[in-house]
């Protein structure tokens, strides 16, 4: 399982108050679920009027395909929205399952059960 991650910053300099922001960041949390298919939220600056904080998220069994997406998702952003100046701040692909606890497992077999545990 590999899961691409990316952190999308804008700059909205005609929002005049929350309320304008929210409109918009609304808008571009539905148009990444229901078109491109990535999970997303506004991670920070939630109090900020012309500030957005994206976080992105898009889970695969190959992590180019999961780069691929998450670009697209980003890039489409950026096109669909010229009213806001967007930086893609970071992307990366991460493998949550290399985690130290499944280190020396070269499969799911490998990785113990609770149900193969005995008693």
């Amino acid at each position: 399982m590999k899961v691409a991650v990316a952190r999308l910053l804008g700059h909205l300099p005609a929002a005049a108050s929350l309320k304008d922001k929210r409109r918009v960041v609304r808008s571009v949390l539905d148009r990444l679920r229901l078109h491109h298919h990535v999970a997303a939220a506004e991670t920070a600056s939630q109090d900020k009027w012309q500030r957005i904080e994206l976080g992105l998220a898009y889970v695969s069994g190959e992590a180019a395909h999961a780069r691929e997406v998450v670009e697209a998702a980003c890039e489409g952003v950026v096109r669909e929205r010229p009213d806001v100046t967007w930086v893609i701040d970071a992307l990366e692909v991460i493998d949550p399952l290399a985690q130290a606890r499944y280190e020396g497992a070269s499969s799911w077999s490998d990785i113990p059960d609770a149900d193969d545990r005995e008693d």
